[in-house]
């Protein structure tokens, strides 16, 4: 199950957005508990100019007492 949200801002220049999942896994291995795992997160781009954009994402996961966190930073040019 998967929900998102996404936001063209300021003339197309900022494009912000969020979303919710969670995921049942099945594992062939009995030894790992089955548990839905939660993710929570967000990204924000930046066009900065024609061919370049910077881009940021955070995520958040929840697997039982388990948090895993994620931050990823991009920068994009494009060559022509």
């Amino acid at each position: 199950l998967a929900l998102s949200y996404n936001r063209d801002i300021f003339k197309q220049k900022i494009n912000f957005s969020t979303y919710y999942r969670i995921v049942d896994y099945t594992y062939l291995n009995n030894d790992i508990a089955q548990a839905y795992q939660h993710y929570i997160g967000s990204d924000l781009s930046f066009r900065m100019g024609k061919n370049s954009m910077f881009h940021v994402m955070g995520e958040w996961s929840i697997r039982g007492v388990e948090n895993n966190y994620r931050i990823n930073l991009s920068l994009t040019k494009r060559i022509r």
